[in-house]
């Protein structure tokens, strides 16, 4: 049997600490890319209804890595980080 399967992201709660607004979030869901830029701050969180993967697969277990590489735009200096779930 197979079955269709979405991968949304619903919110994201930054808790970095940076120096300005200008982020962008590069996910990887399987090898499926998706870049997404705000202007999210510190403390703060911002709700999406983004699809980052969508599928047919076969019935039964299987594991779908996700990571994620933010990126901070700055004039003068990009500060990255990166995680990842698997």
């Amino acid at each position: 049997m197979l079955f269709f399967l979405t991968v949304r992201l619903k919110q994201i709660n930054y808790s970095g600490e940076n120096i300005g607004n200008d982020l962008s979030f590069r996910f990887d869901v399987n090898g499926h890319s998706t870049l997404l830029r705000s202007k999210i701050t510190f403390g703060q969180s911002e709700s999406f209804k983004q699809v980052l993967f969508q599928q047919i697969l076969p019935e039964g277990s299987f594991t779908l890595p996700i990571s994620v590489d933010i990126t901070e735009e700055d004039p003068q200096f990009n500060d990255t980080g990166s995680g990842w779930m698997g």
